[in-house]
């Protein structure tokens, strides 16, 4: 389902883009168009492009009474669980349905890396404030206690000649 699988999803083959002709003749892949998946106008083998489903061998729980195009109809709208299910793109073979589905995932991939790369630069970026404020916190600390001890050096600079004095302290 291009990305978006789902469990328990009813499907039809019928609107599946890897349901396809094959010319077993010439060994070919046909696109099933969406005029003939309508009329159920085949006359080649039908198939399953991911193997999911071995669409010809279905034609025999089909009821006895329907032609080959109402036996093509009914195998093409029976509800069934397809993990492989992608929407019929007209135009596209079962081939580049699967290159679409792959595009699609690499899409989603490089969007869901973006998503992490995002989700983690905003982590670090918060982890840098919250270390930006406990450094500038710190650096405070230290400011406020070189300028504390730049004071005291100071002032005893200049009461140490008065200290000296009034304790009786000579200079020698």
């Amino acid at each position: 389902m291009s990305g978006e699988k789902e469990q328990n999803r009813k499907v039809k083959c019928g609107e599946c883009g890897f349901c396809h002709l094959y010319n077993s003749e010439r060994d070919v892949e046909l696109e099933f168009s969406l005029r003939d998946r309508k009329a159920g106008d085949t006359g080649l083998s039908l198939e399953c492009f991911k193997n999911m489903v071995y669409l010809d061998s279905e034609k025999y729980s089909a009821p006895k009474d329907l032609d080959r195009r109402g036996i093509v109809k009914f195998i093409l709208n029976q509800e069934r669980d397809c993990q492989e299910f992608t929407p019929y793109m007209s135009g596209f073979t079962a081939k580049e349905h699967v290159r679409v589905q792959w595009e699609r995932k690499q899409i989603e991939l490089a969007a869901a890396q973006l998503e992490d790369q995002k989700s983690f630069n905003a982590k670090m970026a918060k982890a840098q404030e919250e270390f930006n404020k406990e450094q500038n916190y710190w650096n405070r600390v230290v400011a406020i206690t070189f300028g504390i001890l730049a004071t005291i050096t100071a002032v005893a600079s200049v009461f140490s000649p008065l200290i000296h004095e009034w304790l009786g302290i000579s200079k020698k």
